[in-house]
């Protein structure tokens, strides 16, 4: 029997994450019931230890260093499921001045 999947989009919305990925967006398949963790493990998977330093310390949590958005919310929650069509935001933290 077949798994299912979801599909999410990635969009990475800073040229620093642009020229490690070398994509400005990609599409992402995932086994139905991956968290918001699975996820970004698969893109350091697919582009990279030095994403692993940005986004998990040595203890496999966030480190804030990347601000991840789901559907355009701020979720600081790695255990969060995700579902076919979310859209991810990877992009640097910026400051008000």
């Amino acid at each position: 029997m077949k798994s299912k999947v979801v599909r999410v989009r990635v969009k990475y919305l800073s040229e620093l994450l642009q020229s490690v990925t070398g994509n400005v967006e990609e599409d992402v398949v995932l086994e139905e019931g991956s968290t918001l963790r699975d996820l970004l493990r698969r893109v350091v998977n697919l582009h990279g230890e030095r994403l692993r330093e940005w986004l998990f310390n040595e203890r496999e949590e966030f480190t804030g260093n990347i601000l991840v958005l789901v559907n355009g919310e701020v979720t600081p929650n790695p255990e969060r499921r995700l579902r076919d069509g979310d859209t991810i935001i990877l992009t640097i933290p910026f400051n008000g001045g």
